[in-house]
């Protein structure tokens, strides 16, 4: 299972951390941040693999 952030940071340049299970949100940004609302959840924002996309 991929770890999950523990700081909010995810994706490929931290880790491969995921946000699905954290506390920030469920989806990770491009700016490699986890959270919840559409400008990291958006198809255009958002990281395939490391949370909802």
């Amino acid at each position: 299972a991929q770890p999950v952030s523990k700081n909010s940071r995810c994706g490929a340049g931290f880790g491969g951390r995921t946000c699905y299970g954290g506390k920030w949100g469920d989806c990770c940004s491009k700016h490699f941040y986890c959270g919840s609302i559409d400008n990291y959840c958006r198809p255009s924002s958002c990281q395939k693999g490391y949370g909802r996309c």
